[in-house]
């Protein structure tokens, strides 16, 4: 298989290793380091996996092989891509986890784009939404099923927009532990958006309590 059909077998099951390592092997002639990026990133997350650490932590190997490299990995995804946080806490545009970029931060116009080509470049399993734009095309866009979590705080959901996710967000793709942390709006109507979208979670993963993190801000 070539390169460009890897990428889209890495993107279309982000959860299988697999293509991940036969990209490896691939590119392995050309670009060493990628391969080796991807071998030992996987081989972290396998470990850290199998203890059930919460937090990841990089060898000093990966973290030179991201400073010297990311960006130059990172170049066909990083334009679609913003920075994320508040004053003093501001995270990166990108980031990567079992050898590719997994984890971006990105404006609600380009998320809601039907032509969104993110999906298409990078197995995206982490988003974090940011920036003005349409909040709910953006939340109920397709390629959203296959995201693992969802920041997007701040955003002033009314009830129609909390309605909106609650039927067509995906929320039902996302599994108990992956949180999600969404920005509602504070009028009188905030109750109702709330018991929509947390009534919506209640349905998706009976049987469960805290599973999803829903917070007003």
């Amino acid at each position: 298989m070539s390169l460009d059909e890897l990428i889209r077998a890495v993107c279309a099951d982000p959860a299988d290793d697999a293509p991940r390592l036969a990209y490896a092997d691939t590119v392995a002639a050309i670009d060493p380091a990628r391969a080796e990026l991807i071998r030992i990133q996987i081989e972290r997350f396998r470990r850290e996996e199998a203890v059930g650490a919460l937090v990841r932590n990089p060898g000093e190997r990966e973290r030179i092989l991201l400073t010297c490299h990311g960006a130059t990995w990172a170049r066909e995804v990083a334009p679609y891509t913003r920075p994320w946080g508040g004053t003093g806490n501001v995270f990166p545009a990108w980031d990567f986890d079992r050898g590719f970029v997994a984890a971006v931060g990105a404006s609600a116009t380009v998320v809601a784009d039907k032509d969104c080509p993110l999906p298409r470049l990078t197995p995206i399993e982490h988003l974090s939404l940011t920036g003005p734009g349409p909040y709910t095309a953006a939340l109920t866009a397709p390629w959203l099923a296959q995201i693992r979590s969802l920041t997007a705080t701040h955003l002033e959901l009314g009830d129609d927009d909390a309605i909106a996710l609650a039927q067509r967000g995906h929320l039902d793709r996302w599994s108990p532990g992956r949180a999600t942390s969404l920005g509602l709006a504070r009028p009188t109507t905030l109750r109702s958006s709330l018991t929509a979208v947390t009534g919506a979670i209640a349905r998706c993963i009976p049987g469960t309590r805290g599973g999803r993190r829903v917070s007003a801000y």
